[in-house]
């Protein structure tokens, strides 16, 4: 979490996790759990234990439910218990901590889109402490509850200790890339998801892919190199599970349900404009990457619309800090209009002009998270970014 809020302008002091770590206790406890249940109660166990290591660090105990056996809740998925009035609970006390000139702190960022805790920040608020809900979509249409932060792929890769290569966006553009490759692939096994009865699958060079247990000959073993052939793409259950390639032993077809577009420009914090065949149409995509002109992957369905799989440009050389990160920090030099004002790039300096799609209290010095919407052109001087975050705190002195 230290890692991904840096390029956002926040130096983190510490860490506090809300964990399911203790079993919630049922009737006369008798109950035998289920290898499900054991297994993520151990594993959350493990993650507190490697976690606590850190001094920065501090673990929220909250309860796991076995519900293995109530036949309606998430197919029997364990179901955290108290997390989120933990954390509400938490805010309440550092905000009242810092009020009191009893933490080093200055302001709280909590991640998440719950909005059960969207008391505790008006509390915060309250007493002087601002909050920053920060999540990788939704939080920005909430503005008038609370500070919000959108957090990109490269910050969610970091934040969960994702240290492989590629991750994020360039994870993307390698899947996207792989779901037209004409040959078969070798793909590793990784795991049984239990839930969606599909092998999850990986290769060296990053990719990741899935297909159904029935369709591979012999044991699913963990560690096994198979020879597939890309027909498709696994979108996932959700709307924002990260794809993957969908893979059988033989291609019975060319890949199913697959366009390319070209994204023409960015209309919102969170998805852009692309040429799709004769039209213009809206596609959801995560912040900070694309850059007009470039080619995307896209899922076409009937039912359910477009699903944004990847790029399959690599996004081209760009000047200064841009060269090395998708999100950097903004300083307003000049507001020019309600939701455009000129500034510079904190990094290197370069000069740009900053979009903000949220009415917020801007003038010379404020501070704004940003990724680039466009380059600098042969036109001017200034490039265009788009603010995704609300007012930054001044850096300390």
């Amino acid at each position: 979490m230290i890692g991904a809020l840096r390029s956002y302008g926040f130096e983190v002091r510490e860490v506090c996790f809300a964990l399911a770590t203790e079993p919630v206790r049922r009737g006369n406890d008798r109950k035998e759990p289920s290898a499900r249940f054991v297994d993520a109660l151990n594993k959350n166990r493990a993650a507190k234990e490697r976690w606590e290591k850190d001094s920065r660090a501090k673990i929220l105990d909250g309860r796991l439910a076995d519900r293995t056996d109530d036949g309606k809740v998430g197919d029997g998925q364990p179901t955290e218990k108290l997390v989120d009035v933990l954390c509400a609970v938490e805010i309440c006390r550092l905000a009242v901590a810092m009020r009191d000139g009893k933490h080093q702190a200055r302001g709280i960022i909590s991640v998440s889109r719950d909005m059960d805790i969207i008391p505790a920040y008006r509390f915060a608020e309250e007493v002087g402490i601002p909050v920053w809900a920060a999540a990788h979509d939704g939080v920005q249409w909430r503005h008038d509850d609370h500070r919000w932060l959108l957090l990109d792929e490269e910050a969610l890769a970091t934040a969960v200790d994702l240290r492989t290569d590629p991750r994020g966006h360039q994870l993307r553009m390698v899947i996207a890339r792989t779901c037209l490759a004409d040959t078969p692939q070798t793909m590793n096994i990784d795991y049984v998801d239990e839930t969606t009865h599909r092998i999850m699958l990986s290769a060296p060079e990053g990719s990741l892919g899935s297909m159904p247990v029935d369709r591979l000959p012999g044991k699913a073993l963990p560690g096994r190199r198979v020879d597939l052939w890309p027909v498709g793409v696994d979108l996932g259950r959700g709307r924002n599970d990260f794809p993957r390639v969908a893979f059988d032993i033989s291609r019975r077809s060319l890949p199913s349900g697959l366009d390319t577009a070209t994204v023409n420009r960015w209309l919102d914090e969170t998805s852009v404009e692309i040429q799709l065949a004769s039209k213009h149409r809206r596609l959801r995509v995560p912040p900070g990457f694309l850059l007009p002109g470039m080619n995307v992957m896209v899922h076409v369905d009937a039912n359910a619309g477009l699903r944004y799989v990847g790029s399959l440009d690599p996004r081209p050389a760009l000047p200064g800090v841009w060269r090395h990160k998708n999100v950097t920090t903004v300083q307003i030099t000049e507001p020019l209009e309600p939701y455009v004002s000129r500034g510079f790039v904190e990094a290197d300096g370069q000069p740009i002009l900053l979009e903000h799609l949220r009415r917020e209290y801007i003038e010379g010095g404020a501070r704004f998270p940003a990724f680039l919407t466009h380059p600098r052109s042969n036109w001017g001087p200034y490039g265009s970014a788009m603010s995704i975050g609300s007012r930054l705190p001044q850096p300390s002195k």
